[in-house]
């Protein structure tokens, strides 16, 4: 399953590697760990939390070291400064080009946006957690005891066998691996995860090198038993996070294809793409502004970014991101000449996005001053239509609505 979340892992365990293996008397480890954080903010925001780890794994490496005490504030802002550098400049980024600096965490296309429906009381499952520590830490605890079971009980060893043999290195993993969970409870708790199995891929990237950790020290025949029978679990274990992303509360629309797709063994049928669509419906477009070369186009970000990435008139398509999105659709007559406005998303569910809010009935029954041009079902049941201008509304043109209005 490819995602930010595999991408996050990988800078994840490789920052924990390079912490647990840090000589304290030297600074190349801690440089590395700064910058593979770093870098892994622009791939996703949890990166703050494994930068929160990273700090107390600074903690624990400086501590009771020769004059731990006058270096280990120094040698935190050693490691934070890649970090936070990092994300000044993405929120900088942000403010230039959305004009909010915190657009990522509140905008459209935020988790914040996508999961009002969870702290409104109408998801049956996250809902009821929304609030609750305890029920949300719970929660997070048996779900990811489902989702990949060998993680917890790992997780649990390696936090015996670091705090009894007082080895920090390890200990330094078990923070690490942590922080996925703790994050996963969080957004619980928050109301604002999202239905996905992503979680799941920390688990098993933290899995495989807590495992050799915990039994390095163990005869040789002992531990080749244990990573023989290690395997077979994880396989194993792959059943258990099927199950899961089978779940349509619990996991994505992706999600819920791919387990059904290896249930039945269908490997043959191409599932989950609308590439087609998306060519099908920029194509159309692009021939439209052709016609008008000066016309600008207003599309809808959060699903139809496809369009965003095919059309030939980069630079005339807008979208919810722009600055003067609320102005193009406050008054789109003389600003805008097509609007591609979606039916539903991509997962089925009715569209909800900036662009349907600001024009609600647009695509079941059109407006006065649009003309319905094509739909495209396939693509979000997306519709297209052309925008009067003042002269065509001042020569009486009336809008045309799409078949069968609603």
């Amino acid at each position: 399953q490819g995602n930010s979340a595999g991408d996050e892992s990988g800078f994840a365990v490789a920052a924990a590697g390079a912490l647990s293996s840090w000589d304290p008397r030297e600074s190349k480890g801690l440089l590395v760990a700064g910058l593979l954080l770093g870098a892994s903010f622009f791939v996703r925001y949890e990166a703050v939390a494994f930068a929160a780890a990273g700090v107390l794994s600074v903690v624990v490496m400086q501590w009771r070291t020769p004059r731990w005490r006058e270096r280990v504030g120094a040698v935190i802002i050693a490691f934070v400064a890649p970090v936070s550098y990092m994300v000044i400049l993405w929120i900088v980024w942000t403010w230039l080009f959305l004009g909010s600096p915190l657009a990522f965490l509140t905008g459209a296309g935020s988790n914040l946006y996508f999961t009002e429906s969870i702290r409104l009381g109408q998801n049956p499952v996250l809902s009821p957690l929304y609030g609750d520590p305890v029920a949300a830490a719970r929660w997070a605890f048996i779900y990811l005891v489902r989702e990949f079971p060998p993680f917890v009980p790992l997780l649990l060893a390696a936090s015996a066998v670091s705090l009894a043999k007082r080895n920090r290195g390890l200990f330094i993993l078990v923070i690490f691996a942590a922080v996925g969970p703790a994050f996963l409870a969080f957004q619980v708790y928050r109301g604002q995860l999202l239905s996905w199995s992503r979680f799941w891929i920390y688990a098993i990237p933290f899995s495989a090198i807590l495992l050799p950790a915990i039994v390095r020290d163990w005869r040789p025949k002992r531990r080749n038993g244990a990573y023989a029978a290690a395997a077979v679990v994880f396989v194993v274990s792959g059943l258990s996070t099927l199950d899961i992303m089978g779940d349509t509360i619990r996991s994505a629309p992706d999600e819920n294809t791919f387990a059904r797709a290896v249930r039945s063994a269908d490997f043959n049928t191409q599932y989950g793409t609308e590439y087609a669509a998306i060519r099908e419906a920029t194509e159309t477009l692009d021939e439209y502004m052709d016609d008008e070369p000066e016309a600008l186009a207003l599309v809808d970000g959060l699903v139809h970014g496809g369009v965003l990435l095919f059309t030939r008139h980069t630079g005339k398509v807008a979208f919810d991101a722009d600055r003067d999105f609320s102005v193009l659709t406050d008054q789109p007559v003389d600003r805008v000449r097509f609007i591609l406005i979606p039916g539903r998303q991509p997962s089925g569910a009715v569209a909800q996005t900036p662009l349907v809010e600001h024009f609600a009935t647009l695509h079941a029954r059109g407006a006065s001053w649009a003309e319905y041009l094509e739909e495209f079902p396939a693509y979000s049941n997306s519709r297209l239509y052309r925008v009067y201008t003042s002269q065509d509304l001042a020569e009486g043109k009336d809008g045309v609505p799409p078949p069968n209005p609603r």
